[in-house]
């Protein structure tokens, strides 16, 4: 499989973040204890999820190591990234929400 550009990704930026806003838009910001971010891609997104939502702990998810490279850029005390994809979910790891608008 091909990794992602992550310098090509963000040449869309608005238009792929709009998504992501409409969705966070539908959801009740509540202190929330853990939350995911499935295709997180660079971590932008995934960083202003966890702060609009109030959340302890964010945990984006992607595939691709050159986008969790740039991901590495938003680490805080709340949000990590790793490795994976969305089977990653079913490891028996709770969350609430689970967020994702990642394009194929």
């Amino acid at each position: 499989m091909a990794d992602w550009n992550p310098e090509q990704y963000r040449q869309f930026a608005k238009e792929r973040g709009q998504a992501f806003y409409d969705l966070l838009e539908m959801i009740e910001p509540a202190q929330l204890d853990r939350a995911v971010d499935l295709g997180c891609g660079p971590g932008e997104l995934t960083t202003a999820a966890a702060a609009q939502l109030d959340v302890g702990e964010m945990i984006g998810i992607d595939n691709s190591p050159a986008m969790l490279d740039k991901a590495a850029e938003h680490v805080s005390a709340n949000v990590r990234f790793e490795f994976g994809d969305q089977t990653s979910i079913a490891r028996g790891l709770r969350f609430q929400p689970a967020l994702s608008v990642a394009y194929p």
